[in-house]
């Protein structure tokens, strides 16, 4: 039997008067594509935040390619390969397209990403939004920058990316690139993209 890529079991989440997840358990397997829809405030964004160790679950576990992430931080999902493009793109306008590309990187990675950043810009450009690698991100439109977000998450070793509402800045034409380029993404290391709208 071949174990799953990720495992989300029993989670739960509350905050102060808000019961934001109850018991939310699925599983996805390797090359699959998976869109969790509900209304605003059914706690997509929150599943998401604890998929990225940005916040702890109450109870429940995540469990990635057989190990449960007792501890589960944002440095340790992106060793595990998690990658997530919020619904507010996490770019710093002052820097360059391709500085935010490798934010958070360590020097050796930053040295080292010359084939990443060429890709992440050819995935921009198929979504419809061709960018120079030099331009500062200040001038770069609502859209442009959910694209870039996008690539990033796309990027250096991704195994399993999870857009939130990546498209809704998006004309119709470049939305359809952009699930193109989810559906044809090709994952040498065996992962799959978790689409939330």
């Amino acid at each position: 039997m071949v174990t799953p890529l990720l495992e989300l079991q029993n989670i739960a989440k509350s905050f102060p008067g808000v019961r934001a997840l109850n018991d939310v358990s699925f599983t996805l397997e390797r090359g699959e594509i998976c869109t969790l829809a509900g209304e605003n405030g059914a706690g997509k964004s929150t599943l998401l935040a604890i998929l990225g160790g940005s916040l702890v679950p109450d109870h429940g576990s995540v469990i990635i390619e057989g190990t449960v992430r007792q501890h589960f931080t944002p440095r340790q999902a992106l060793a595990d390969g998690v990658r997530i493009a919020h619904q507010e793109p996490a770019i710093v306008p002052q820097l360059t397209v391709e500085q935010n590309l490798v934010l958070g990187r360590t020097s050796r990675q930053r040295r080292d990403a010359g084939k990443d950043i060429e890709q992440a810009l050819a995935d921009v450009a198929q979504m419809g939004f061709p960018l120079n690698a030099k331009a500062s991100v200040r001038g770069l439109s609502p859209a442009q920058r959910h694209a870039l977000t996008i690539a990033r998450a796309l990027a250096f070793g991704a195994k399993i990316v999870a857009l939130d509402e990546p498209t809704t800045s998006m004309l119709e034409h470049n939305v359809e690139g952009v699930l193109n380029r989810v559906r044809n993404c090709p994952h040498p290391r065996g992962g799959y993209h978790l689409r939330l709208t």
